[in-house]
């Protein structure tokens, strides 16, 4: 995977853990999303959200840079409450990453832990209540190739 930075190699590599576990994927089926909910796509719940928060490079000797500790919020979006399905795949989300050791995708390696929790309320315009439940998930981001 050449040119490709560790973050988004990141981003494929916490979509492809989610969308391979078949308990998760059962729930969600596939709705899992980098960033947002695609452009065009009207939302249907529940889903996975995940995102970029914050990075660290750690350097090596000069200007080398020997890996990334990056810092992603992972959650489950749900229309109204969270439901039984919602909190099943929270706890899906945390089983298949909240303790992943060495993990190797394309030309990166991944161990990523579970920081903090998230449960926060969202309201639209009309105050229809979305819930996220999930975590911030750090991720220590290596090349290996």
């Amino acid at each position: 995977m050449a040119n490709v930075s560790g973050v988004q190699q990141a981003k494929k590599w916490i979509y492809d853990s989610l969308v391979g576990d078949s308990e998760n994927n059962a729930i969600v089926s596939g709705r899992i999303y980098a960033d947002r909910v695609p452009a065009g796509t009207t939302p249907v719940y529940p889903y996975e959200l995940y995102n970029l928060m914050a990075g660290t490079d750690v350097q090596g000797v000069g200007t080398v840079r020997e890996s990334t500790s990056a810092l992603f919020q992972i959650r489950v979006v749900t229309s109204g409450s969270p439901d039984t399905n919602a909190r099943k795949a929270e706890y899906r989300i945390d089983q298949v990453l909240g303790g992943a050791k060495n993990q190797i995708s394309g030309d990166y390696m991944f161990t990523s832990w579970r920081t903090d929790p998230v449960d926060r309320a969202e309201y639209d315009q009309t105050q229809k209540l979305y819930q996220n439940i999930g975590g911030l998930y750090r991720l220590w981001i290596q090349k290996v190739a």
